[in-house]
C-alpha cells in the first residue's frame, strides 16, 4: 500500500487552492462512478444485511429490548439492591440515598435506551437515512443489534465491552457510539444549496455576473464538520448525484492523481518494490486511502478545512453550472422569442 500518497497529501504538497490539481478536477463532474475495493464492499454489504434483518426485528417486537438488555439490568440492579441491604443492617443513611440514587439512573438509562433502540430499527427504513455511514459504523450497529452480543449496564448506560473492530483495536461500544451510528441526511443543508441553486439559475437567466469567491463563502458558511459527510455521501441537492460519485468517477483516478502530484518525484514519494517510479502502480486501495483522508473525519490524514473547501470548490461548480445553465437558456430563448417560445427568464417571471 501506498501510503506516502496520502501522507503527500497532509503534508501540503497537493494544496487546496483555486487551481491546483485537486480543484481543477472537482471541476469535470464525471459521467460515471469508480468502485470501492471488491472485499471492503463486501464486508461492508454483509455487516448492512445482518443489521437491516436486526433491525426488522426491533420493528416487529415494537422496540422491545428482550433478555440481553433486561438481564444486564437485573445484574446490574441486584447488586445495588444488596449494598442496599447491607446499608440498611449498618443504618448508614447516606449509602442508602446515594445507592437509591445509582438504582434510579441504571432505571432510567433504560428507560432512555428504548428510544435509542427503536431509533436504530426504524433509520433503516428512513427516508432521512444517509449514505454517508462509515466502516465503523456499519460494524456497531451490525453488532450491537446481533442478540449473540449482550453489553453490560455501566453507570454510563449500556456498554459492549472489549469489542474488537474491523481495524484490529479493541474497544468498548458505548450508548453513545450506537446513538452515532446512525447517521442522517443534512436536509435542511441540502434544501439550502438547492435554494441557492434555484437562484443562480435566475440571477443567469437575468444576464447577471456570477461571482465564484461569494457562492463559495456561501457553501463555506453552509459547510461544517458536522454535516460534512452528508453533503459528500447524498445527492447534492441539485443534480441526482453526490461528491463522492464524482470523486470516484472524475477526480480520483490513477491518471488523475498523477496529474494531480505531478511536481513530487521519487525524493518525495518513494517507489515500492518493484517500482521504477512511485507512480507505476497506484493501486485501489491507494485511491482509497485517498478518498478517506478526505471523506472521514475519523482518518488520522482528515483536515477539515481542507475537505471543507475541497467540498466547497465542489458545490460552487455545481452553481456556477446552475447560473451557465440559466444563461444560455434566456440567450438561447432570446430569439426563439419571436416566435412565440418562452425564455426562462419569463418562466421565472411567471412563477416567483
Amino acid at each position: 500500500m501506498n501510503t506516502a500518497l496520502v501522507n503527500a497529501y497532509r503534508r501540503s504538497v497537493m494544496p487546496s487552492r483555486r487551481g491546483d490539481g485537486m480543484s481543477k478536477a472537482m471541476g469535470q463532474i464525471a459521467e460515471t462512478a469508480g468502485g470501492i475495493l471488491e472485499n471492503e464492499a463486501a464486508r461492508r454489504k454483509g455487516l448492512n444485511d445482518a443489521y437491516a434483518e436486526n433491525a426488522d426485528k426491533i420493528i416487529e417486537s415494537g422496540g422491545s429490548l428482550g433478555e440481553n438488555f433486561y438481564e444486564p439490568m437485573y445484574d446490574a440492579i441486584s447488586g445495588i439492591q444488596e449494598e442496599y441491604d447491607q446499608a440498611v443492617k449498618s443504618n448508614d443513611k447516606k449509602a442508602q440515598a446515594d445507592l437509591k440514587m445509582k438504582m434510579g439512573q441504571k432505571k432510567a438509562y433504560v428507560d432512555s435506551f428504548k428510544d435509542t433502540w427503536t431509533s436504530l430499527g426504524e433509520w433503516n427504513n428512513s427516508k432521512i437515512k444517509s449514505n454517508s455511514s462509515t466502516p465503523d459504523q456499519d460494524f456497531i450497529r451490525a453488532y450491537a443489534t446481533s442478540p449473540d452480543n449482550k453489553p453490560v449496564l455501566t453507570d454510563d448506560g449500556y456498554v459492549w465491552k472489549d469489542v474488537e473492530m474491523p481495524n484490529g483495536e479493541v474497544k468498548d461500544i458505548t450508548t453513545k457510539d450506537l446513538e452515532n451510528s446512525i447517521p442522517y441526511k443534512a436536509t435542511e443543508e441540502i434544501k439550502a444549496i438547492k435554494d441557492l441553486g434555484v437562484g443562480y439559475l435566475s440571477q443567469g437567466a437575468y444576464q447577471m455576473n456570477f461571482s465564484e469567491d461569494k457562492a463559495k463563502s456561501q457553501m463555506k458558511d453552509i459547510i461544517n464538520v458536522g454535516n460534512m459527510r452528508s453533503l459528500m455521501f447524498d445527492e447534492n441537492g441539485v443534480s441526482q448525484r453526490s461528491f463522492v460519485d464524482d470523486l470516484r468517477g472524475q477526480v480520483l483516478t490513477k491518471e488523475n492523481v498523477i496529474n494531480m502530484f505531478s511536481g513530487l518525484t521519487n525524493d518525495d514519494i518513494k517507489a515500492e518494490g518493484g517500482e521504477k517510479n512511485w507512480y507505476d502502480n497506484i493501486s485501489e486501495e491507494d485511491l482509497k486511502q485517498l478518498e478517506d483522508a478526505i471523506t472521514d473525519p475519523n482518518n488520522d490524514f482528515f483536515d477539515e478545512e481542507r475537505s471543507k473547501d475541497i467540498l466547497s470548490d465542489y458545490y460552487t461548480k455545481i452553481l456556477k453550472s446552475q447560473y451557465d445553465e440559466g444563461f444560455s437558456s434566456t440567450a438561447k430563448s432570446s430569439v426563439e422569442d419571436r416566435y412565440a417560445g418562452v425564455s426562462a427568464l419569463d418562466l421565472i417571471n411567471k412563477y416567483s
